[in-house]
């Protein structure tokens, strides 16, 4: 009895985390689920073009429209129907700062598609064709110029190089050239005048006729697959994709085409990736599948505030910087929903980021929630100012009365357009003045 007593949490956190991570059993793919999810609405925070979060109960999303039966607050225009042109994006859920970076830990290994697709799972090697082993998409034949990444340790990354592929070992050591076969080892031809950090890694590949053989077959290099822990593959340009990008519980990312939901049915999706989708005719996967946390309507519209990579710093005016940690401290994209990182501010801090070329000449509505990092001092008081190219200026005060407000500013982006946020003292000391910047992104205007 006290043994059963003492294994009870055991036992409770493993079926808590078996709940999290879903089945292991695959589900062919294409097949659709005979369960249906749980009947009534469900909460999504919804990014609109002109750059506002709406955060409603949504009851249907059709081909034209989203029906919404409560918006964040009564008077909200939004309140009843949005045209579905007019959504950009949408977070699934209550909690839309959830970081990515603990199912990435814990899948088996990832595969990246050089689309932005990216599948956790487990490659299969004892095959004709090497096929990649997806929790509900099923079996995934492995295309590597389709591919950008193949992680078999889903936390660790190969140099990526726009002349070469790579592989990194798991000894940390990194091996440069081209892919040409992946097996149960993995067949490389090293890059011209390339010198290999594992030099001892690869060996002359055996190649059947022996002197006959063609003599390029002898440079090849075999290195087995077990001492792998991830290979980048050489960047290729590939045609932008005008696909939704769709988040789920599970860590994946897929395109997907002709989302539906409803308050009876739940979620509906069909893959729009031919190389994933079954061929004929393909059926649609429903959330009780996979279930949907974001997704990405219109890629082009949105550009995350973290793909500007690290700020410029420059004096604040009103007080000495004293701590020696770094003034922010960004969230990876690839650990977040949409891509949109949080980043972390510690003041008195003047940080400047300067706009992707890609805006240039654009009209676009930079939108943030910016809010005191907890926990935060009973009597803190910080002043935040941003700053958007040279005319959209907004100052806004947190204290323990305000701790979280909404901004968005827009202009036209021009010459070498940059965003700046200054933290300084609300009036009480810079001790405990810190924020975090949600959801950034900057929204183009048609």
């Amino acid at each position: 009895m006290l043994t059963d007593l003492i294994d009870l949490p055991r036992r409770t956190a493993s079926l808590a985390l078996a709940a999290l991570l879903g089945s292991t059993v695959s589900v062919p793919a294409g097949a659709a689920s005979q369960a249906s999810d749980a009947p009534g609405g469900v909460r999504l925070q919804m990014l609109l073009r002109d750059g506002r979060w709406i955060d409603g109960q949504v009851d249907r999303i059709g081909i034209d429209r989203f029906s919404l039966t409560r918006a964040s607050t009564a008077t909200d225009p939004a309140a009843g129907e949005i045209k579905s042109d007019e959504v950009v994006a949408c977070l699934v859920g209550p909690d839309a700062y959830r970081s990515m970076a603990f199912l990435t830990q814990m899948s088996a290994g990832t595969l990246v598609f050089g689309d932005g697709q990216l599948l956790p799972g487990t490659l299969r090697p004892d095959l004709r064709q090497p096929r990649w082993e997806h929790r509900w998409i099923g079996a995934v034949p492995i295309k590597t110029d389709l591919i950008s990444e193949l992680r078999l340790v889903a936390t660790r990354r190969a140099p990526a190089r726009p002349d070469s592929d790579s592989v990194l070992l798991q000894n940390g050591d990194v091996v440069f050239g081209f892919i040409e076969s992946i097996g149960e080892e993995v067949l490389l031809e090293p890059s011209g005048g390339e010198a290999e950090t594992d030099q001892a890694s690869s060996k002359p590949s055996t190649v059947q006729g022996g002197a006959d053989a063609a003599p390029e077959a002898s440079a090849l290099r075999r290195i087995q697959l077990d001492r792998v822990a991830a290979i980048a593959f050489a960047a290729l340009e590939q045609p932008r994709a005008a696909d939704a990008l769709l988040w789920t519980a599970d860590g994946t990312i897929v395109r997907a085409k002709s989302v539906a939901f409803d308050s009876e049915s739940g979620w509906r999706f069909f893959l729009a990736d031919p190389n994933l989708a079954p061929q004929g005719d393909p059926k649609p996967f429903t959330g009780a599948v996979a279930r949907p946390t974001a997704f990405l309507f219109d890629r082009e519209a949105m550009t995350p505030l973290v793909s500007c990579g690290a700020p410029e710093y420059r004096p604040t005016e009103s007080s000495y910087r004293y701590s020696t940690r770094p003034e922010t401290r960004i969230e990876p994209a690839e650990q977040s929903l949409l891509g949109l990182g949080s980043v972390e501010f510690d003041g008195p801090v003047h940080a400047v980021f300067r706009l992707p070329t890609a805006l240039a000449g654009a009209e676009v509505a930079f939108t943030a929630e910016i809010a005191l990092a907890e926990p935060a001092p009973t009597d803190a008081r910080v002043s935040v100012t941003l700053r958007l190219g040279e005319a959209a200026v907004e100052t806004l005060v947190l204290d323990s009365g305000t701790r979280r407000r909404s901004v968005r500013l827009g202009c036209r982006v021009e010459g070498d357009a940059r965003l700046q946020i200054v933290v300084e003292d609300g009036g009480n000391g810079i001790g405990g003045d810190r924020i975090v910047v949600h959801r950034a992104c900057f929204v183009r205007q048609r």
